[in-house]
């Protein structure tokens, strides 16, 4: 798709297939945008842990973005809250460098049902 439309700027969604470094690294080189989820493996598991700590004191303290919107009773409630942020990304063998934004959201449903479970 991308070598047939030859124009940068491109946005591809994907599943956690295209979280691959390897799958996101020519999209970044070629100046396109992309939306997947991230892994939960390698360095990233690992970071993961850290941005959910760093998360978690930051919404002890208010300071995470809260998305509300009505319920089924018209009353406003909390559906996510979270933050963005940037990191430095380099593909295998260093050819090649992008800055990344990064969304780190929690579901306050979404978090009762995983403990449940």
């Amino acid at each position: 798709m991308r070598v047939g439309l030859r124009t940068s700027g491109l946005w591809f969604v994907g599943d956690g297939n295209m979280s691959a470094l390897d799958t996101r690294a020519p999209l970044a080189r070629h100046q396109h945008v992309y939306v997947a989820p991230l892994p939960c493996t390698g360095a990233t598991a690992e970071a993961r842990e850290a941005w959910s700590t760093a998360g978690g004191a930051k919404g002890e303290a208010g300071e995470l973005e809260r998305v509300c919107r009505p319920n089924d009773r018209g009353h406003e409630g909390l559906a996510a809250e979270g933050e963005e942020f940037a990191r430095a990304c380099c593909a295998q063998g260093g050819k090649a460098a992008w800055t990344e934004r990064v969304v780190v959201r929690r579901s306050p449903r979404q978090a009762t049902q995983h403990a449940a479970g």
